[in-house]
């Protein structure tokens, strides 16, 4: 967001290039699950994360908002098989009376990398090459665990049916709560570092501000995770989205000026 601000698109042109994200994310939700079964779960990891690492380079090279929203579809696509896997192996691997504590401490994992890729910002502009390089290395270096590990992979279904009504018939809380989850996480991710660019801050204050943001889901990851192994997990999202809801009220009507206000107001 900040790379394309500094090019001068709008921020319509920069909600196209989100949208384009989700919507790819959406399709590989559909589709991975059939390159899993004709690649077998290591091949397809290692490949989505092999192609994630190239969306972000050829982002770097091709710097254009057409071949951004290709790209960045590119990435929405592989990252929906990466998920996909990954969790599905978690999944396996858990039972439901510790489903919530192992979730929870991959949700920490994927904050902490969250907020230790914020902090890369102050070390270069995103005018250069250098922090979207950076990415896909990490990727890259992703793909080095899947390798090696002596885990069995998880069992690959005899057939693979994507049924929304299904979800939604099954579990109705969940589906909505990602639904909800899904625009406002999109909304953030989007936005809050142009919204801090144009209000002044330095590199530092925007990497500051987005770690704030997402320090309040690493915290409340166990304990959350563990209390939803005890209590009806509905109950536990209801109470969730009612706290969501007071906050993003309170935010609306007091929109603090002062930075540390501002992450204090968005740290939930």
């Amino acid at each position: 967001a900040l790379r394309a601000h500094a090019e001068g698109w709008s921020p319509a042109t920069i909600g196209l290039i989100g949208t384009a994200y989700a919507s790819a994310f959406t399709i590989g939700c559909i589709f991975a699950p059939r390159f899993i079964m004709r690649l077998g779960v290591i091949r397809t990891l290692i490949t989505m994360l092999g192609l994630l690492g190239l969306s972000l380079v050829l982002i770097a090279v091709f710097v254009h908002p057409w071949s951004w929203a290709l790209f960045r579809a590119m990435t929405g696509f592989c990252a929906a098989g990466a998920y996909s896997l990954i969790e599905g192996w978690l999944n396996e691997r858990s039972e439901n009376q510790n489903r919530g504590l192992v979730f929870s401490w991959y949700m920490i994992a994927c904050l902490i990398g969250l907020i230790g890729g914020q902090y890369l910002l102050p070390l270069s502009s995103p005018l250069q090459m250098t922090l979207f390089l950076v990415g896909a290395l990490c990727f890259w270096v992703a793909i080095i665990p899947v390798v090696v590990t002596g885990m069995a992979p998880p069992q690959l279904p005899t057939s693979v049916k994507l049924d929304f009504a299904g979800v939604l018939r099954n579990s109705p809380a969940a589906a909505v709560g990602n639904i909800v989850s899904g625009i406002l996480f999109g909304t953030w991710v989007g936005f809050a570092a142009l919204f801090a660019d144009v209000n002044g801050y330095t590199g530092s204050g925007i990497a500051n501000l987005m770690m704030c943001g997402t320090m309040g889901g690493l915290l409340l990851q166990f304990p959350i995770g563990r209390l939803s192994d005890f209590i009806d997990r509905r109950i536990v999202m209801a109470m969730l989205g009612g706290a969501g809801l007071v906050l993003s009220i309170t935010t609306a009507f007091w929109m603090p000026v002062a930075p540390i206000g501002l992450r204090i107001s968005l740290t939930r």
